[in-house]
């Protein structure tokens, strides 16, 4: 990576943590494929805050061992999510 990191200069990325499996999905089409649902699907929040922020810590923990140490970011850079949602 040639000069100074900036949020600017990353690519984006998709991360979707599967609750039921454990995991990190990263894969954009398999992300879709999770998530795709009926326009009469009814939206609703049932998580605690707490779970979501412990999953939102998890997916900022994986950017950082992940993305950003395979850029070569400098230990500063903090990830930076645009989107976040809850999944029922």
């Amino acid at each position: 990576m040639d000069g100074a990191w900036t949020e600017e200069s990353s690519e984006p990325r998709w991360y979707l943590y599967d609750l039921a499996r454990s995991q990190m999905i990263e894969d954009p089409t398999a992300i879709v494929t999770f998530i795709r649902c009926s326009l009469d699907t009814a939206r609703k929040c049932d998580m605690s805050r707490s779970t979501l922020a412990e999953i939102r810590a998890k997916v900022e923990k994986h950017i950082k061992d992940g993305y950003l140490r395979s850029i070569n970011a400098p230990v500063s850079a903090r990830a930076v999510l645009k989107a976040w949602m809850e999944l029922n």
